[in-house]
């Protein structure tokens, strides 16, 4: 028993055994392995961290670097919004306040930006008021760094530039409201003096003329003077057409509607262009500065469509609602470009269009131009409600 317990031991550790050999090769395997990554591989490794971690430090310190150099204030803040570092520049807009770990929201509570990290990056922008300044604050978030940058730059100049503009088209704007109102006093002025002054005088003249005819006169008799007297009622024509056209006597006596529809058979008889009036409610009656100019309004729309629109028809329409009025003229002419008209207003072109646009601004309304070649033109004008004074009975 001895010795057969004492053979199989020999048999075990017999190098010659598969078993032994494979297991003494297995380890010796093992052992290289390890000897190979403890003085190789994890050196490597090791030396590759630490090479990686003065890069990123590096790194870091060149972007604050950069940082510090922009003229511009910059302030980078991490996942939870808090200061992780800010320039000279930020510093001095915060008169060297100490932010370095304060929330961002702390800091500037006014700015609503969503500092959402988790999704994809993306970027914000805001006007912010800081001190007596003016900055376009632009956010820049990345999801995979976790940090979000803030850039400012100073755009106080330009935010007093464009409240300066502001003021100056308010100012033009009321300039030409007043120069309107202006225009239309010396125009009833003009036709009061020539209705009541030069068109009495032509008048009271032809009746002495035609009194003298009939007594001095037989029928048939001195063609000059009939001549005379003819051309007298032309001119006293013509003077009440003028007078008209300067005040119409009608809008102020019967309305609106009365007013342009005297003034549509008029472009009817002398153009032939048939016209179109169509009246929400003919018995409404607006302000005397609105009415006089939505008429001045279609009598320069009309003008235009003479002039240059090659129409055969037109159509007005006055719809007065609970809460608008809307002025629509429309026409079936060659049609024009609305942009390139504006643009050259007052240089190649006439002012037609561009003191329709002023008319429409200086009552608070808001004009639409639907114009294309061939198609005709639709000019929409709507103004608010409240411009509504009374109703006639």
């Amino acid at each position: 028993m001895t010795e057969s317990i004492q053979n199989l031991i020999d048999y075990i550790f017999n190098v010659e055994n598969p078993i032994v050999s494979s297991i003494l090769f297995v380890t010796t395997i093992f052992v290289f392995i390890i000897i190979f990554f403890k003085y190789f591989v994890f050196p490597f490794i090791s030396r590759f961290q630490k090479e990686k971690e003065q890069l990123e430090l590096k790194n870091a310190k060149l972007m604050a670097l950069f940082a510090e150099l922009d003229p511009d204030p910059l302030i980078r803040i991490d996942i939870n919004g808090n200061v992780i570092i800010s320039n000279l520049a930020a510093k001095k807009i915060l008169s060297n306040e100490k932010i370095i770990g304060k929330n961002i929201k702390d800091i500037f509570p006014k700015l609503d930006f969503k500092f959402d990290l988790t999704g994809n990056n993306s970027s914000q922008k805001k006007v912010h008021k800081i001190g007596n300044k003016y900055f376009l604050i632009l956010l820049r978030s990345d999801s995979e760094l976790k940090i979000s940058h803030l850039y400012f730059r100073d755009i106080t100049e330009q935010v007093h530039n464009e409240k300066k503009i502001d003021t100056y088209q308010k100012q033009l704007k009321k300039f030409s409201e007043d120069l309107q109102n202006k225009i239309e006093e010396e125009r009833n002025q003009i036709s009061k003096t020539l209705h009541d002054g030069v068109g009495q005088s032509l008048s009271l003249l032809r009746i002495k003329l035609n009194n003298y005819h009939d007594k001095f006169c037989n029928s048939n008799s001195n063609d000059d003077l009939i001549e005379i007297i003819n051309s007298l009622e032309e001119t006293i024509a013509e003077l009440k057409r003028i007078s008209y056209s300067l005040k119409p006597r009608n809008l102020e006596a019967m309305g609106l509607k009365m007013a342009i529809s005297q003034l549509i058979d008029e472009i009817t008889i002398q153009t032939g262009i048939k016209g179109d009036l169509n009246f929400s409610d003919d018995n409404t009656r607006f302000d005397e500065r609105i009415e006089i100019n939505l008429f001045r309004i279609v009598q320069e729309s009309l003008n235009n469509i003479v002039k240059y629109s090659k129409a055969t028809n037109f159509a007005i329409q006055l719809i007065s609602g609970k809460n608008f009025i809307r002025l629509i003229i429309s026409d079936n002419g060659i049609g024009f470009n609305p942009e390139k008209v504006l643009k050259r207003s007052g240089l190649n072109g006439g002012m037609g269009l561009l003191n329709i646009k002023e008319r429409v601004d200086s009552i608070g309304g808001t004009l639409k131009i639907d114009s294309q070649d061939k198609n005709g033109t639709v000019i929409i004008i709507e103004l608010p409600n409240k411009i509504l004074q009374y109703e006639t009975n």
